[in-house]
């Protein structure tokens, strides 16, 4: 399926893993053992476990929104291989992301559930180094900038570019989280800034500062949808406003 990956099984689960990696990580991987919860990622699906150089984490696939309510972490299609071949695309490009080690899945009812596992990062995440004061270097910021822009050239979209899933570590950006992304031969203006204006809004959300962003811009270079996007925002936050009062 992936060159240098084994296919193994056990515990009711297939599973992908690095071939070097693998006698390493699949029991982790496949049942858990020896894992324990990441209290660090903030997210109840992360969980960590120890390797010879370091550590590792294994991410549950759960879904968000309402929809999480209804069906948990059950899916139609393979979401930890679809993910894996995009992180080990970037991986082998010597893009910054987390070292991939390998997935697993398994069927139950007729649907897929899956984890992934990859190497562990010692680095924060953008927006708790921006809310607890020790706020990046402009010339890190701008690296960020530059760091989308290499993974957009790279023909990749990420489904969720927000502050969480950048990680800062001793001035070098890594992003992290493609589950539901996407790459294309060629990624369109508008996808590139429909990916930069989810970053931005999660700044909003977040109440971060807004120049920390203009910084992450100013990397990424010239982008002329944006300012459409940024635009149709506005309207669309005026017309809300002005709307009829209940």
């Amino acid at each position: 399926m992936l060159e240098g990956y084994e296919f193994v099984c056990g515990d009711g689960k297939s599973g992908l893993l690095r071939g070097e990696f693998a006698g390493l990580v699949k029991d982790a991987l496949l049942s858990g053992t020896g894992t324990a919860p990441d209290n660090a990622s903030g997210r109840g699906t992360v969980y960590r476990f120890p390797l010879p150089r370091g550590s590792a984490l294994v991410r549950e696939y759960r879904r968000g929104g309402l929809l999480r309510y209804v069906n948990r972490d059950a899916y139609l299609t393979n979401r930890p291989l679809a993910e894996l071949r995009i992180v080990d695309y970037l991986w082998r490009q010597d893009f910054p992301v987390p070292e991939p080690l390998g997935i697993c899945w398994w069927r139950r009812c007729g649907l897929l559930r899956g984890r992934i596992a990859t190497m562990a990062l010692d680095a924060l995440h953008l927006q708790d180094c921006l809310l607890t004061g020790s706020e990046p270097s402009s010339a890190t910021l701008k690296k960020i900038g530059e760091t989308i822009r290499r993974m957009h050239d790279l023909g990749v979209w990420h489904a969720d570019l927000q502050v969480r899933n950048i990680l800062v570590s001793g001035g070098r950006p890594f992003l992290i989280d493609f589950d539901k992304a996407r790459k294309t031969k060629h990624l369109s203006s508008y996808a590139r800034a429909a990916n930069l204006f989810r970053l931005r809004r999660s700044f909003e959300k977040n109440y971060l500062d807004p120049k920390a962003y203009e910084m992450i811009f100013e990397g990424y270079g010239r982008l002329s949808r944006h300012l459409l996007l940024s635009f149709l925002y506005r309207v669309k936050s005026r017309a809300s406003l002005s709307g009829p009062r209940k």
